[in-house]
């Protein structure tokens, strides 16, 4: 029976990967593996109160890193580059006027003008989702009800427009959720993260309105039923554990031009496609997904003969590995499989506690919605995986049913 401990976190890097808790498998093999279980027993046990923390993603854009630059003491806003050896910031008008214009360049200076009012502490860079700047928010009649909404990405959030913090919204000029805190001293490439802001700790200003990522529903709770389907799919998920390692190592030789040959590409594939891979015959569809890349993506852009002969070799090479390796392979999808399952259980709990109200907006009008997903966390080691419905929200993205925020 496996034995569900935390593991030592390494150090945080500046830029947080999250990966989701079905893939970390073929991220970091069986400690992924290890990881993944961890969480979803800890939640499905403790009902969001053990080790484990939950946070809601968001659906903002762009992502805002906000701080005071301890090189000189002066405040910015950024988007990307920030933790750069020669960082990417963004301090005065005229600096997102020289790099930055049309609509973007207009939220970043509103974000200039308004975040260094909030009180974040010298030796802290807060990142988070922007929601709306001025101009963004509308108000919308949805389902008989009056609804102030900002649609920054692909979900649209609303508010009830007569109530308190309807009101609060509408005049600020700025809303925005942080979920991710850097510390450090001294340059800024020398910041460590962690998940998750507290809010508290900042102040609310009339033209900033500020939210933390943490879950703020009720209290979890599972049937019996619920709990022992979690259970009995994480157990059967630990029995599949050894050898992963495996898969990390063979997909580490492709290279980098050829990334989308990777296993996680393949799977990505086919959630975009509205499906999770069939266990029982995903191993085959990963060899034919791999053989109609190498020629669609690879071979057909190569001139020389011989370049394309050099690539059938390594495609030959890299089929003979999984092939040598097949039963770790299988057991892999059968793995992804069962964490899956187990964790659309908790998601579907959660989506009915959260108390944002959220849809996705068609040419017919609004769709109700559940949020993007959740983030666990643990307070132990401050690791994280993603817990996303993902067929349901790749459906959204990809989907041309479904109105974007940019494409307002």
């Amino acid at each position: 029976m496996i034995s569900f401990n935390l593991f030592e976190a390494a150090d945080s890097a500046q830029n947080l990967h999250l990966t989701h808790a079905d893939e970390d498998i073929f991220e970091r093999g069986d400690k992924g593996a290890k990881n993944s279980l961890e969480f979803i027993v800890d939640v499905a046990k403790n009902l969001g109160k053990g080790k484990t923390t939950l946070t809601v993603k968001w659906d903002g854009a762009p992502a805002i890193f906000a701080g005071w630059d301890p090189a000189d003491g002066k405040f910015f806003v950024g988007t990307k580059g920030v933790f750069n050896k020669t960082p990417l910031l963004y301090k005065t008008a005229a600096d997102v006027d020289a790099r930055e214009n049309g609509a973007k360049a207009d939220k970043l200076k509103i974000c200039l003008e308004e975040l260094p009012k909030v009180g974040i502490p010298k030796g802290k860079v807060l990142q988070g989702d922007l929601l709306w700047t001025t101009g963004d928010l509308k108000y919308e009649t949805i389902e008989g009800k009056r609804w102030i909404t900002a649609h920054p990405n692909t979900i649209v959030y609303a508010w009830d427009a007569d109530s308190a913090i309807g009101k609060t919204i509408r005049n600020a000029r700025m809303g925005i959720v942080w979920h991710t805190t850097y510390s450090g001293r001294g340059s800024l490439d020398k910041f460590r993260a962690s998940f998750g802001v507290d809010v508290k700790k900042l102040k609310q200003t009339r033209n900033c309105w500020m939210d933390d990522a943490y879950f703020k529903g009720a209290d979890i709770a599972f049937s019996d039923n619920e709990f022992d389907l979690i259970m009995t799919n994480a157990q059967a998920a630990s029995k599949l554990i050894g050898g992963f390692d495996k898969i990390v190592d063979i997909m580490g030789t492709i290279p980098s031009s050829a990334q989308g040959a990777n296993v996680k590409t393949f799977i990505n594939n086919a959630v975009r496609a509205g499906k999770l891979p069939d266990p029982e015959k995903a191993l085959l569809d990963y060899y034919d997904y791999l053989k109609k890349y190498w020629d669609e993506k690879i071979l057909s852009k190569l001139k020389t003969d011989k370049a394309k002969d050099q690539k059938k070799v390594a495609l030959i090479q890299l089929l003979q590995e999984i092939q040598a390796n097949a039963p770790v392979f299988q057991r892999a999808f059968e793995f992804v499989s069962l964490v899956n399952d187990a964790k659309m259980i908790i998601v579907k709990s959660l989506n009915k506690l959260d108390k944002q109200k959220s849809f996705v907006k068609t040419k017919k009008g609004f769709q109700v919605t559940a949020p993007e997903g959740f983030v666990a966390i643990s307070a132990s080691t401050g690791e994280a995986v993603k817990f996303v419905d993902r067929l349901s929200f790749s459906h959204f993205n990809f989907s041309d049913e479904y109105i974007k925020g940019w494409q307002k």
